[in-house]
C-alpha cells in the first residue's frame, strides 16, 4: 500500500490538500468512493503527522470506513461512538458502549498519532473538560496493599456498579479481600 500512497504525492491536488492541512485549515473531501477518502485520510495522517478526525453521517458509515481504515493502516484506528438513548422508563445506555467511548478519549488524549472516525451525534454530546481525565485511572501491581473501601469508593465515582455476580464491563464485586 505504501506505493498507492506514495503517488499521492505527486498529484497537485493532493499537494493543495496537505498545504491546506499543514496551514490547519478545516477541508472536506467529496467526491472519491469510501475506499479512496480512507486512502486520502492515511496518506493525509502519514504525511502530515497530525492525528485525523473523520465525521460520518450516521454509525454504519462509521464502522464501514474503520473497515477500510483498517485494510492498510498501520496507525491505531480509533471508532467514537455515539452514547445510546435513555428513554423516559427505559434505560438503553450500554456499559459497552460507554467502555468504548472512554477507551477512545483515553487514546486520543494520549497524543499518539491515529485517525477518530465518529459521527455528527457522537460529536453533538457534551464532554468533560480534558482536565477531568486527567488522574483518573487506578494502576495496581502484585503486593500492593489497598484499602477496599477507597478503591470500591474510586470505582463507584468513575461509573461502575457494584454487584454481586460481575456479567460484563463497568462492574465489580467484592468478595471478602477479592475486587
Amino acid at each position: 500500500m505504501d506505493a498507492i500512497i506514495k503517488g499521492f504525492k505527486s498529484n497537485k491536488k493532493y499537494l493543495n490538500l496537505l498545504e491546506d492541512i499543514q496551514k490547519n485549515n478545516k477541508v472536506s473531501i467529496i467526491g472519491p468512493n469510501d475506499a479512496a477518502k480512507a486512502h486520502i485520510v492515511y496518506s493525509n495522517t502519514i504525511y502530515t503527522k497530525k492525528s485525523s478526525l473523520v465525521v460520518c453521517s450516521n454509525n454504519f458509515e462509521a464502522k464501514k470506513f474503520v473497515e477500510d481504515l483498517k485494510v492498510f493502516s498501520n496507525i491505531e484506528i480509533i471508532y467514537f461512538p455515539a452514547r445510546s438513548l435513555e428513554y423516559y422508563d427505559i434505560d438503553a445506555q450500554s456499559k459497552e458502549i460507554e467502555n468504548n467511548r472512554l477507551y477512545a478519549i483515553d487514546k486520543i488524549l494520549s497524543g499518539n498519532l491515529n485517525i477518530v472516525v465518529t459521527t455528527i451525534d457522537a460529536l453533538m454530546v457534551k464532554m468533560l473538560p480534558k482536565k477531568s481525565y486527567d488522574g483518573i485511572d487506578i494502576a495496581l501491581s502484585i503486593g500492593d496493599n489497598v484499602n477496599i473501601k477507597d478503591i470500591s469508593k474510586k470505582l463507584i465515582e468513575l461509573g461502575y456498579e457494584r454487584t454481586e455476580i460481575v456479567e460484563g464491563k463497568g462492574q465489580f464485586a467484592i468478595r471478602g479481600d477479592l475486587i
